[in-house]
């Protein structure tokens, strides 16, 4: 059996990587640019690349619009909603 070589970059995007970037993270743009010198010196020796990103979609159940209480508004900013309430209704 053929030994296979996967590089999974997670949350490789912008925001993060740029130190202008709204949510950037101390030493990231640095990790872009050794991650791309070695995808461009061992790159043949790699079988699958993935790269994943963060995103919010509006209506994702972390974002306060996914939710509305009996009135049709949404919850103040970091309402906690337990697991209880939901299955309430």
């Amino acid at each position: 059996m053929k030994l296979r070589t996967a590089i999974l970059g997670i949350d490789i995007q912008n925001d993060f990587t740029l130190p202008s970037g709204a949510l950037f993270v101390n030493g990231a743009d640095g990790d872009v640019r050794r991650m791309a010198s070695f995808l461009e010196e061992y790159g043949s020796r790699i079988d699958y690349v993935a790269l994943t990103v963060d995103s919010h979609q509006p209506i994702h159940i972390a974002n306060q619009s996914y939710w509305r209480d009996e009135e049709g508004y949404p919850p103040p900013l970091f309402t906690i909603i337990t697991a209880d309430e939901v299955e309430a209704g």
